[in-house]
């Protein structure tokens, strides 16, 4: 580092430790200003670093970093943590004046960083013509520069007034090369041509006809289009827009072009787009490709992220880490291996940040083509960790693929799972239907107990009819369920039922008053308390919220599994049970399913469920369908299933009786093993795994 005559600090360290800066002298002391008032050489040279570092500071601040945010107190946040980090290295101009601060409040932006009505590429080049307006690129700069190091609020203020002039007349530039607005003075231009000007001749009356339906469409398109131009003026969702055209001259050209930041840093927000309802459609016409229905707005900010650099720049993000494996993550996945090469992954998962909720990751990128493998570390199970460092020999190479999910693993575990899947056929495109378990809407009403159920029948015989055992998730386990004397009242829509042929069920539904109303609506209850209805749907009060159009598929032999688990059970169901909505059933008409619960159950299964579906908080796995159904099965023939079924059936009786199945479950992993060629070194690996 060298002073502003250009002398070097070379006597001095300096290094951050714990955000903070660190200065040393060569004997180890650390730097103390002294004001160089009293004349002292010493006092003099702690002068010299003082302005230094001060000066060092303000550059970095005010040409190397810029922000934006959209809660206004982030803003004043960020902007007063600048002020100090500069006040820190203050001094003294002379024995009683502190050298001024600077405006750097210009640099934080107070905005919406996803929302813009121009796009980075709009066309710049006639805002900036001279004969259209007085400013140039080169000019703004200059202003915002001035602003930065006003000497008084007058002269900060007149800067002010002048920069927004500026962007006004950008802005105003730019709406007129907008394509709607382009559009509708053509179609205005023809309108008038076609009403104001005179005929030479006297038109037919087929061409008056033509005449009259083109100025009716003019007109039309004209309102339209009119229309569309101010409901994107009005808009909500442009309350916030942020113009990264306008807002940061230092990235433009002298043409105005968007040349790009040489880095972006952030961490996003974690927001469900279902969960923003019309705004989440609002942000989906702005033509983002990671947009999904189901996907999260972190996704959005990568991609705006990644579109806000320049060429080679690099990308630094810590966002939830549910996009390497979920379905929705799909696209964003594709977008990095299409626009980046993905430089270092690291897998936080939850014991990072005491605060999270979530498991993240930390994520870096450049912006250029993908070409080669890129450093990958796992440290997801790791807790209370502060320095990365420490896991550096964890680090592995990886090579993700378009359309597949990202995984950290060795070349032995990509090797496994190569083998799994060369092997296997997806559990989709066998003969099998998924469906999930009965949303209810109002458990308390619907879900009774054994005893209840024995009343009901007792009035009136024929509630037995609509009356079903039911398994929750939570009754699931290896192989075997437990039931816990729960039933269904199984009012569905699909069944088209006339409750009045089911009195004492009508009467016991009744007893729960409007809480059964399928419409949404807030009401008073008995006790005087606030309570709501069910949610609105078309279906009868007495009905369950779903229509459950596959409810015979219940009453069949199947396969049952929690929609949410730790430890990833597989049951085979022979006495027909329903299922609340925490679970999942697998229905077919030509597969084993003792060969595919013996399967499902086996290590060789757990692992590629554990790799492949989304992990929640402490390990447990969400099965949903759009990520259970891509399970790889092996295609065996009935001879080459026989040994599965052989010893599932062993394992079932033995499960009746209450004994211990472990021998029997290994011998499965065996056939696993063997089934996919699997070498020692792969076996081990499965088998720490689970």
């Amino acid at each position: 580092m060298q002073d502003q005559d250009g002398k070097s600090l070379h006597r001095y360290e300096i290094e951050v430790v714990n955000d903070e800066l660190i200065v040393t002298d060569e004997n180890g002391e650390l730097f103390e200003y002294h004001p160089s008032s009293t004349g002292s050489t010493v006092h003099r040279e702690t002068q010299r670093i003082q302005e230094t570092l001060f000066h060092e500071k303000q550059t970095i601040i005010e040409n190397c970093l810029f922000g934006v945010d959209i809660n206004p107190n982030s803003v004043k946040i960020c902007r007063l943590r600048l002020w100090i980090e500069l006040l820190k290295n203050a001094y003294y101009k002379n024995t009683t004046e502190l050298e001024t601060l600077p405006n750097i409040d210009i640099n934080i932006k107070c905005g919406n960083s996803l929302v813009s009505r121009f796009a980075l590429d709009a066309d710049l080049s006639q805002a900036l013509k001279k004969n259209n307006m007085n400013w140039s690129i080169d000019m703004y700069r200059i202003a915002v520069d001035t602003y930065r190091n006003a000497q008084n609020k007058e002269q900060k203020r007149e800067m002010e007034r002048l920069i927004d002039h500026i962007k006004a007349d950008f802005r105003s530039e730019i709406s007129k090369r907008d394509p709607k607005f382009l559009r509708k003075i053509k179609l205005e231009g023809e309108l008038f041509n076609m009403t104001q000007q005179g005929q030479l001749f006297e038109m037919s009356e087929k061409e008056k006809d033509r005449w009259s339906k083109r100025v009716e469409q003019l007109n039309t398109e004209i309102e339209k289009i009119t229309t569309e131009i101010e409901t994107i003026k009005a808009n909500k969702i442009y309350e916030n827009a942020l113009e990264w055209r306008f807002e940061f001259p230092e990235v433009l050209n002298d043409d105005g072009d968007f040349v790009g930041f040489d880095c972006v840093i952030g961490n996003p927000p974690y927001i469900q787009l279902q969960a923003m309802k019309e705004f989440s459609a609002q942000l989906q016409s702005f033509g983002y490709q990671t947009y999904e229905k189901t996907g999260d707005i972190y996704s959005l900010f990568y991609e705006k992220g990644i579109a806000l650099l320049k060429q080679n720049g690099l990308l630094g993000f810590i966002t939830s880490n549910k996009w390497m494996r979920a379905g929705y993550g799909k696209t964003t996945r594709n977008y990095f291996l299409e626009n980046t090469q993905p430089l270092l992954l690291v897998d936080l998962g939850s014991g990072i940040f005491d605060e999270a909720t979530v498991d993240s990751n930390l994520l870096l990128l450049k912006k250029t083509a993908f070409k080669h493998a890129f450093n990958a570390i796992d440290i997801s199970k790791e807790k209370h960790v502060r320095d990365l460092d420490q896991f550096s020999e964890r680090t592995l190479q990886i090579t993700p693929k378009t359309d597949e999910n990202w995984a950290i693993a060795s070349e032995t575990e990509q090797s496994i799972k190569a083998k799994i899947e060369a092997k296997g056929i997806p559990l989709k495109d066998w003969d099998v239907q998924i469906y999930r378990g009965v949303l209810t809407g109002y458990n308390e009403a619907f879900i009774i107990s054994g005893q209840k159920k024995d009343e009901l029948i007792a009035q009136d015989p024929r509630s037995a009819d609509i009356i079903k055992p039911i398994l929750r998730g939570r009754d699931i386990k290896r192989y075997k369920a437990e039931f816990a004397d729960l039933w269904l009242i199984a009012t569905f829509p699909a069944l088209k039922l006339n409750i009045d042929d089911y009195p004492a069920v009508r009467d016991y539904l009744k007893s729960f008053g409007k809480k059964l109303h399928q419409t949404g609506e807030e009401f008073i209850d008995e006790n005087g308390q606030k309570a709501k209805a069910r949610k609105k749907t078309a279906n009868k009060w007495f009905e369950t919220q779903d229509p459950i159009a596959y409810h015979q598929e219940f009453e069949k032999e199947k396969i049952i599994y929690p929609n949410m688990t730790l430890f990833l059970p597989f049951i085979l169901d022979e006495k027909f049970y329903y299922t609340n909505q925490k679970c999942f059933i697998i229905s077919s008409n030509s597969v084993n399913f003792k060969f595919l619960i013996g399967f499902l159950n086996s290590k060789v299964s757990h692992k590629w469920i554990r790799e492949n579906c989304p992990e929640l908080q402490g390990g447990t796995r969400e099965l949903s369908k759009i990520f259970f159904e891509n399970i790889p099965v092996p295609p065996l023939s009935a001879t080459e299933q026989q040994p599965f079924i052989d010893l599932v059936n062993q394992i079932l009786l033995k499960k009746e009786n209450g004994e211990d199945t472990t021998a029997l479950e290994a011998q499965i992993d065996q056939l696993v093993y063997q089934l996919y060629g699997l070498t020692a070194e792969e076996i081990a690996i499965v088998e720490n795994n689970t």
